[in-house]
């Protein structure tokens, strides 16, 4: 089998589902044990792989899904002076003839300064699930960080537009 075909196996195998990673937080650890445990539930071929292998491959086969079968729908990023700190909300379209049409939404955090990176994967079949699940992680993201966000690092985009936009906090 290629690694293309076993790529899309698991994929297939992912939906619905959500997925949590993260290092140079306290709960690293933990979301890597529960990540791996939810893959080699869902994909048992996978049961016999290194635990380190399995969050390796999980990452790989998102960003090839990312790649090779979606489109993006909606972004929402910010990104403040000096570039040290990322945070983006992505929803993607995505489409196969073997898996249909589904959707992936991903939030990551991303502070260099510190070593912390977090990500968190939702992918299903609805695309109001995921228009929703979008907006709730941009909604959250900006109350919690209200009074330090800057509008003028604040990016959006929607596939409909046809072009990335800078636009205000409310967008």
């Amino acid at each position: 089998m290629s690694w293309e075909r076993e790529y899309l196996e698991i994929v297939k195998k992912l939906i619905p589902g959500v997925y949590i990673d993260s290092y140079g937080s306290p709960f690293a650890e933990e979301f890597s044990k529960k990540l791996v445990k939810d893959v080699k539930e869902r994909v048992p071929e996978l049961r016999d792989t290194p635990d380190e292998d399995i969050e390796e491959k999980f990452l790989d086969v998102i960003d090839w899904a990312k790649r090779r079968l979606c489109q993006l729908d909606s972004s929402w990023e910010y990104v403040p002076e000096g570039g040290d700190y990322y945070k983006g909300i992505m929803l993607y379209e995505c489409r196969h003839p073997e898996t249909g049409v589904f959707y992936l939404v991903t939030s990551e955090e991303n502070d260099q300064a510190s070593g912390f990176w977090h990500i968190y994967l939702r992918l299903t079949r609805d695309y109001h699930e995921a228009q929703r699940e979008f907006e709730d992680e941009k909604a959250d993201f900006i109350d919690m960080h209200e009074s330090v966000i800057d509008n003028e690092n604040i990016y959006t985009y929607k596939r409909s537009a046809y072009k990335k936009e800078k636009r205000g906090l409310l967008a």
